[in-house]
């Protein structure tokens, strides 16, 4: 689950990079970027969860995990970005 969070999260702060200067000001594309979805995509669920991994001997899977989150992210945060930039 927080791998989905993270990687729509990474999309729609791809999206604001574009749109932030058409639809937001900068004290809403702040608001939005660092508040909301930097709230909505939290690094310490994403460093617990795979930490946790690792304690639970896991180890595997933790590198999958953060491979997956690391890569989708920033895959759709790039995918994000040129969609709103393609769309303005």
């Amino acid at each position: 689950m927080t791998v989905g969070i993270n990687v729509v999260g990474s999309f729609l702060l791809g999206m604001l990079l574009v749109l932030s200067g058409d639809w937001f000001t900068d004290q809403t594309r702040a608001a939005l970027g660092v508040g909301f979805l930097g709230g909505f995509t939290t690094f310490s669920t994403f460093s617990v969860q795979a930490f946790a991994d690792i304690e639970a001997g896991e180890p595997g899977r933790a590198f999958v995990y953060v491979a997956v989150s690391v890569f989708a992210g920033i895959g759709a945060a790039a995918a994000g970005y040129y969609l709103a930039r393609a769309a303005t």
